[in-house]
């Protein structure tokens, strides 16, 4: 068939195009009115598909430091930040550490906007 051969060298020429591009240039290059849904059948019975570029392989090392394990107490803290309001509207500014061996609570501050309310530890 004259539209296979036709298919096959414009898959030749035109590697990374798939079968809508080729449906339209079909309609608008060559001039041809064709169904789309036809351009797809004879377009998967030739065997003809666009060739997909696999992802590049990163070479090299990591610029992120190993993470620290924590093996003993007073060696690795997990600090949090919390930010809330009171039913009055003021905001409230909450601190609080942890150690990650032992789990417990390490630091505590508090605040009410900017000034140092309380320490809990």
């Amino acid at each position: 068939m004259e539209l296979s051969g036709w298919l096959r060298e414009y898959a030749v020429k035109n590697r990374c195009h798939g079968f809508r591009r080729v449906w339209a240039a079909l309609r608008h290059d060559e001039g041809r009115h064709i169904n789309k849904k036809k351009v797809h059948r004879l377009w998967s019975e030739e065997g003809l598909q666009r060739r997909f570029r696999s992802a590049r392989k990163r070479v090299g090392e990591s610029s992120v430091p190993p993470a620290v394990e924590a093996d003993a107490p007073k060696v690795v803290w997990s600090i949090d930040f919390q930010f809330d309001s009171t039913v009055d509207g003021r905001a409230i500014k909450i601190a609080s550490g942890v150690d990650a061996h032992t789990k417990q609570s390490v630091i505590g501050l508090f605040a009410f906007q900017s000034a140092l309310i309380g320490f809990a530890s």
